[in-house]
């Protein structure tokens, strides 16, 4: 590309690239439902297919799958930390070397599940808030799994008695927030 004067830009160049990457490269992308892998080993025509290691431990040896495509989505997983990496075997079924390696945390939602972390109780009141505001006393508790909040001033100046967990973004781009209100509660409620 020529500009004024026989002044060039060469940022605005392609420079084609015949190379081939020595391994495979790859990114995760963790959803609600499941986990998706993406790599690929650019610019090698000889590969088959791919091997996708995971586990709990860096350097994982186990192997979770196969993908003839650059793809994979993973919604088997029991939620926890993981670490992966991928191969790429060639079309006479030799395995290169491995990717680099990326860890997450996978949290798979189940339909039905409660979005909420620890939204049963079933750890107390960890990742949950209680505040009070005015002149609002109260009591909170934890029993067989139901949050109980008790209020014991009422009147003009009590404004609010809330139980809360931090928002979190859903997979729709909404933020989510979980609250309980003044009073006996069974079960958390998102918003």
């Amino acid at each position: 590309m020529n500009w004024v004067s026989q002044f060039e830009a060469y940022r605005t160049w392609r420079c084609s690239w015949h190379g081939v990457a020595l391994q495979p490269y790859l990114i995760l992308e963790p959803y609600p439902d499941n986990l998706t892998l993406i790599f690929n080993q650019f610019g090698d025509t000889n590969v088959a297919y791919y091997r996708i290691y995971g586990g709990p431990s860096p350097h994982p040896t186990t192997l979770l799958a196969t993908s003839g495509a650059t793809l994979k989505s993973l919604s088997n997983l029991t939620n926890g930390f993981y670490y992966f990496r991928v191969t790429a075997v060639n079309k006479s079924g030799v395995e290169g070397p491995f990717s680099n390696e990326e860890n997450v945390n996978v949290n798979i939602i189940n339909p039905g599940q409660n979005m909420a972390a620890n939204g049963d109780f079933s750890q107390g009141t960890n990742s949950w808030t209680w505040t009070l505001s005015g002149t609002a006393t109260g009591a909170w508790r934890i029993e067989s799994g139901s949050s109980h909040l008790t209020s014991r001033t009422v009147g003009p100046r009590c404004r609010m008695c809330n139980c809360f967990k931090r928002a979190k973004r859903s997979s729709r781009g909404k933020n989510m927030c979980s609250n309980l209100t003044r009073g006996p509660i069974r079960r958390a409620t998102s918003r």
